[in-house]
Protein backbone atom coordinates (compact mmCIF):
# COMPACT_ATOMS: atom_id res chain seq x y z
CA UNK A 1 0.00 0.00 0.00
CA UNK A 2 1.02 3.86 -0.63
CA UNK A 3 1.59 5.77 1.89
CA UNK A 4 1.32 9.43 0.32
CA UNK A 5 1.66 11.59 3.37
CA UNK A 6 3.55 11.72 6.61
CA UNK A 7 1.83 9.48 8.98
CA UNK A 8 -0.14 11.92 11.83
CA UNK A 9 2.16 13.30 14.47
CA UNK A 10 3.14 16.44 16.13
CA UNK A 11 3.70 18.34 12.81
CA UNK A 12 0.98 16.76 11.06
CA UNK A 13 -0.75 20.15 10.70
CA UNK A 14 1.67 21.60 8.63
CA UNK A 15 2.26 18.44 6.48
CA UNK A 16 1.76 18.03 2.67
CA UNK A 17 -1.85 16.79 2.11
CA UNK A 18 -2.21 14.96 -1.11
CA UNK A 19 -5.83 14.30 -2.85
CA UNK A 20 -7.25 13.46 -6.34
CA UNK A 21 -9.04 15.06 -9.10
CA UNK A 22 -10.96 13.18 -11.72
CA UNK A 23 -13.45 12.54 -14.32
CA UNK A 24 -15.85 10.33 -16.45
CA UNK A 25 -11.92 9.63 -18.64
CA UNK A 26 -10.54 7.98 -15.37
CA UNK A 27 -14.12 5.73 -15.51
CA UNK A 28 -15.28 4.26 -12.33
CA UNK A 29 -12.16 5.32 -9.63
CA UNK A 30 -11.59 3.25 -6.39
CA UNK A 31 -11.82 6.07 -3.96
CA UNK A 32 -12.10 3.64 -0.80
CA UNK A 33 -8.76 2.85 -1.95
CA UNK A 34 -7.78 6.01 -2.90
CA UNK A 35 -8.51 7.01 0.79
CA UNK A 36 -6.82 3.88 2.19
CA UNK A 37 -3.55 4.45 0.13
CA UNK A 38 -3.46 8.36 2.52
CA UNK A 39 -4.94 10.49 0.26
CA UNK A 40 -6.99 13.55 1.74
CA UNK A 41 -9.45 15.23 -0.67
CA UNK A 42 -10.90 14.63 -3.60
CA UNK A 43 -12.57 16.37 -6.65
CA UNK A 44 -14.61 14.77 -9.80
CA UNK A 45 -16.03 16.60 -12.74
CA UNK A 46 -19.95 17.46 -12.74
CA UNK A 47 -20.21 19.24 -15.63
CA UNK A 48 -18.08 20.73 -19.08
CA UNK A 49 -19.93 24.15 -20.47
CA UNK A 50 -23.46 24.06 -21.11
CA UNK A 51 -24.09 20.51 -22.21
CA UNK A 52 -22.20 17.94 -21.24
CA UNK A 53 -23.12 16.00 -17.83
CA UNK A 54 -20.41 13.41 -16.42
CA UNK A 55 -22.04 10.46 -16.51
CA UNK A 56 -19.87 9.22 -13.24
CA UNK A 57 -20.76 12.32 -11.11
CA UNK A 58 -23.52 10.85 -9.23
CA UNK A 59 -21.60 7.70 -8.15
CA UNK A 60 -18.60 9.80 -7.69
CA UNK A 61 -20.45 12.22 -5.02
CA UNK A 62 -22.05 9.27 -3.09
CA UNK A 63 -18.27 7.32 -3.02
CA UNK A 64 -16.43 10.97 -2.02
CA UNK A 65 -18.61 11.41 0.55
CA UNK A 66 -18.44 8.23 2.21
CA UNK A 67 -14.42 7.94 1.94
CA UNK A 68 -13.55 11.78 1.79
CA UNK A 69 -15.73 13.14 4.57
CA UNK A 70 -15.76 16.90 4.45
CA UNK A 71 -13.02 16.81 2.15
CA UNK A 72 -14.47 16.40 -1.17
CA UNK A 73 -15.75 18.69 -3.50
CA UNK A 74 -16.81 18.84 -7.50
CA UNK A 75 -15.74 20.61 -10.66
CA UNK A 76 -16.99 22.88 -13.69
CA UNK A 77 -14.81 23.02 -16.64
CA UNK A 78 -15.55 26.25 -18.11
CA UNK A 79 -15.74 26.64 -22.01
CA UNK A 80 -15.37 30.00 -22.68
CA UNK A 81 -17.91 30.14 -25.51
CA UNK A 82 -20.69 28.85 -23.35
CA UNK A 83 -23.25 31.70 -21.41
CA UNK A 84 -21.80 31.53 -17.73
CA UNK A 85 -25.11 31.59 -16.45
CA UNK A 86 -26.09 28.20 -18.95
CA UNK A 87 -23.39 27.02 -17.82
CA UNK A 88 -23.58 27.76 -13.66
CA UNK A 89 -27.52 26.36 -14.42
CA UNK A 90 -26.85 23.01 -15.65
CA UNK A 91 -23.88 22.84 -13.30
CA UNK A 92 -26.61 23.24 -10.56
CA UNK A 93 -29.36 20.77 -12.20
CA UNK A 94 -26.37 17.94 -12.14
CA UNK A 95 -24.36 18.80 -8.90
CA UNK A 96 -27.49 17.22 -6.80
CA UNK A 97 -27.08 20.85 -4.18
CA UNK A 98 -25.24 23.15 -3.49
CA UNK A 99 -23.68 21.61 -0.66
CA UNK A 100 -21.05 20.56 -2.99
CA UNK A 101 -18.17 23.03 -3.25
CA UNK A 102 -17.16 23.72 -6.92
CA UNK A 103 -13.69 24.38 -8.55
CA UNK A 104 -14.15 26.28 -11.24
CA UNK A 105 -11.77 24.63 -14.28
CA UNK A 106 -10.19 27.82 -16.19
CA UNK A 107 -8.46 26.44 -19.04
CA UNK A 108 -10.29 25.88 -22.52
CA UNK A 109 -7.67 24.86 -24.83
CA UNK A 110 -9.86 26.11 -27.68
CA UNK A 111 -10.73 29.55 -26.86
CA UNK A 112 -8.70 32.63 -24.73
CA UNK A 113 -10.05 33.66 -21.83
CA UNK A 114 -10.28 37.06 -19.67
CA UNK A 115 -10.29 38.03 -16.18
CA UNK A 116 -13.87 39.45 -16.76
CA UNK A 117 -15.10 36.25 -18.02
CA UNK A 118 -13.78 34.09 -15.27
CA UNK A 119 -15.52 36.61 -12.93
CA UNK A 120 -18.25 36.48 -14.40
CA UNK A 121 -18.53 32.70 -13.98
CA UNK A 122 -17.70 33.09 -10.38
CA UNK A 123 -20.63 35.11 -9.51
CA UNK A 124 -22.98 33.12 -11.57
CA UNK A 125 -21.74 30.01 -9.27
CA UNK A 126 -22.00 32.05 -6.38
CA UNK A 127 -25.52 33.33 -6.97
CA UNK A 128 -26.85 30.01 -7.32
CA UNK A 129 -25.08 29.64 -3.64
CA UNK A 130 -22.10 27.43 -4.66
CA UNK A 131 -19.35 28.12 -2.20
CA UNK A 132 -16.43 27.83 -4.51
CA UNK A 133 -12.63 26.29 -4.26
CA UNK A 134 -9.80 27.46 -5.35
CA UNK A 135 -9.66 28.21 -9.05
CA UNK A 136 -8.08 25.79 -11.37
CA UNK A 137 -6.17 27.81 -13.31
CA UNK A 138 -3.00 26.93 -14.66
CA UNK A 139 0.32 29.31 -15.02
CA UNK A 140 0.46 28.25 -18.92
CA UNK A 141 -3.53 29.47 -19.24
CA UNK A 142 -2.86 32.50 -17.15
CA UNK A 143 -0.03 33.95 -19.58
CA UNK A 144 -0.58 32.79 -23.10
CA UNK A 145 -3.88 32.79 -23.66
CA UNK A 146 -5.25 35.73 -20.82
CA UNK A 147 -2.59 37.99 -21.15
CA UNK A 148 -1.53 37.35 -17.50
CA UNK A 149 -3.89 39.62 -15.55
CA UNK A 150 -4.15 40.65 -11.86
CA UNK A 151 -6.01 38.24 -10.40
CA UNK A 152 -6.11 39.87 -6.96
CA UNK A 153 -9.96 40.28 -7.12
CA UNK A 154 -10.59 36.91 -6.91
CA UNK A 155 -12.52 35.41 -4.17
CA UNK A 156 -10.73 32.52 -3.43
CA UNK A 157 -7.47 31.67 -4.30
CA UNK A 158 -5.83 29.53 -6.99
CA UNK A 159 -5.35 25.79 -8.24
CA UNK A 160 -1.92 25.77 -10.04
CA UNK A 161 -0.61 22.60 -12.57
CA UNK A 162 2.98 22.00 -12.94
CA UNK A 163 3.58 18.76 -13.61
CA UNK A 164 6.95 16.38 -12.90
CA UNK A 165 8.11 13.74 -15.25
CA UNK A 166 7.58 9.93 -14.67
CA UNK A 167 5.00 8.09 -13.47
CA UNK A 168 4.86 6.92 -9.48
CA UNK A 169 3.48 7.14 -6.34
CA UNK A 170 2.46 10.60 -5.00
CA UNK A 171 4.99 10.75 -2.39
CA UNK A 172 7.77 9.82 -4.86
CA UNK A 173 6.70 12.53 -7.23
CA UNK A 174 6.21 15.42 -5.04
CA UNK A 175 8.54 18.29 -6.15
CA UNK A 176 8.39 19.75 -2.52
CA UNK A 177 6.40 22.82 -0.71
CA UNK A 178 9.15 25.15 -2.35
CA UNK A 179 8.28 24.05 -5.90
CA UNK A 180 8.41 27.00 -8.74
CA UNK A 181 4.63 25.44 -9.03
CA UNK A 182 3.77 27.22 -6.07
CA UNK A 183 4.77 30.82 -6.96
CA UNK A 184 1.88 33.23 -6.89
CA UNK A 185 -0.02 34.80 -10.01
CA UNK A 186 -1.74 37.91 -10.48
CA UNK A 187 -1.58 38.55 -6.75
CA UNK A 188 -3.02 35.42 -6.12
CA UNK A 189 -1.84 32.70 -3.76
CA UNK A 190 -1.40 29.16 -5.14
CA UNK A 191 -3.61 27.18 -2.16
CA UNK A 192 -3.71 23.82 -3.95
CA UNK A 193 -0.57 22.34 -6.79
CA UNK A 194 -1.54 19.75 -9.28
CA UNK A 195 1.94 18.36 -9.70
CA UNK A 196 1.26 14.86 -11.79
CA UNK A 197 -1.28 13.42 -14.06
CA UNK A 198 0.42 10.11 -14.39
CA UNK A 199 0.77 9.32 -10.43
CA UNK A 200 -0.12 5.50 -9.56
CA UNK A 201 -3.42 5.47 -7.24
CA UNK A 202 -5.79 2.77 -6.64
CA UNK A 203 -4.43 0.95 -9.67
CA UNK A 204 -5.00 3.51 -11.81
CA UNK A 205 -2.76 6.93 -13.25
CA UNK A 206 -4.43 9.71 -12.07
CA UNK A 207 -3.81 13.64 -11.66
CA UNK A 208 -2.94 14.23 -7.88
CA UNK A 209 -2.65 17.48 -6.14
CA UNK A 210 -0.79 19.39 -3.00
CA UNK A 211 -2.18 21.50 -0.03
CA UNK A 212 0.08 22.71 2.41
CA UNK A 213 -0.98 21.21 6.04
CA UNK A 214 -4.01 20.15 7.41
CA UNK A 215 -5.43 23.84 8.60
CA UNK A 216 -5.30 24.82 5.27
CA UNK A 217 -7.06 22.05 3.59
CA UNK A 218 -9.71 22.26 6.48
CA UNK A 219 -9.68 25.85 5.44
CA UNK A 220 -10.31 25.35 1.48
CA UNK A 221 -13.03 22.86 1.66
CA UNK A 222 -14.58 23.98 5.06
CA UNK A 223 -16.03 22.00 8.03
CA UNK A 224 -19.92 21.07 6.59
CA UNK A 225 -20.44 18.88 10.06
CA UNK A 226 -17.75 19.85 13.10
CA UNK A 227 -19.05 22.83 14.94
CA UNK A 228 -21.44 23.12 12.48
CA UNK A 229 -24.70 21.97 12.90
CA UNK A 230 -26.81 23.25 10.37
CA UNK A 231 -24.18 21.78 7.81
CA UNK A 232 -25.27 18.51 9.15
CA UNK A 233 -28.66 19.06 7.68
CA UNK A 234 -29.75 18.65 4.02
CA UNK A 235 -31.15 21.80 2.37
CA UNK A 236 -34.39 20.71 2.69
CA UNK A 237 -33.85 20.47 6.70
CA UNK A 238 -32.38 23.78 6.75
CA UNK A 239 -35.20 25.63 4.95
CA UNK A 240 -37.38 24.06 7.03
CA UNK A 241 -35.48 25.01 10.49
CA UNK A 242 -34.76 28.50 9.34
CA UNK A 243 -38.51 28.85 8.41
CA UNK A 244 -39.64 27.36 11.76
CA UNK A 245 -37.07 30.19 13.74
CA UNK A 246 -38.53 32.78 11.12
CA UNK A 247 -42.08 32.04 12.59
CA UNK A 248 -40.87 31.87 16.35
CA UNK A 249 -39.08 35.33 15.85
CA UNK A 250 -42.63 36.74 14.16
CA UNK A 251 -44.68 35.73 17.00
CA UNK A 252 -41.89 37.13 19.49
CA UNK A 253 -42.06 40.03 17.68
CA UNK A 254 -44.06 43.33 19.01
CA UNK A 255 -46.74 44.18 16.87
CA UNK A 256 -48.28 47.58 17.51
CA UNK A 257 -51.65 47.07 16.20
CA UNK A 258 -52.31 44.42 19.45
CA UNK A 259 -51.85 47.64 21.53
CA UNK A 260 -49.44 48.22 24.24
CA UNK A 261 -48.42 47.17 27.69
CA UNK A 262 -48.40 49.51 30.96
CA UNK A 263 -44.97 50.66 29.97
CA UNK A 264 -46.23 51.74 26.69
CA UNK A 265 -44.27 49.06 24.99
CA UNK A 266 -45.55 46.68 22.26
CA UNK A 267 -47.70 43.55 22.52
CA UNK A 268 -46.53 40.52 21.07
CA UNK A 269 -48.74 38.78 19.33
CA UNK A 270 -47.94 36.13 22.48
CA UNK A 271 -48.24 38.94 24.72
CA UNK A 272 -51.51 39.73 23.08
CA UNK A 273 -52.69 36.27 24.09
CA UNK A 274 -51.80 36.76 27.51
CA UNK A 275 -53.80 39.78 27.88
CA UNK A 276 -57.30 37.89 26.66
CA UNK A 277 -56.99 35.21 28.95
CA UNK A 278 -56.59 37.60 31.77
CA UNK A 279 -60.58 38.14 31.17
CA UNK A 280 -61.41 34.91 30.89
CA UNK A 281 -62.77 32.25 33.71
CA UNK A 282 -59.69 30.31 34.85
Amino acid sequence: MAQCYPPPGPDADTATMFGIDVSNNNGAVDFAAAAAEGFTFATHKITEGDGFRDPYWPRARDQMAEHFPRRWGGYVFCRVDSHPEAEADLALAHSGGTDVPIQIDYEDPDTDGSIGDLLARVTALQDRGFRLLPIYLPRWYWSGHMGSPDLSGLPVGLWNSAYVNGVDYASNLYPGDDAPGWAPMGGKAVDILQFSDKALVAGQRLDVNAVRGATKLAELFGDRSEGNPMAALDPNEQRELLDGIRYIRQQLSPWPQLGHNAQGAPLTLIDAVAELRKGLPQ
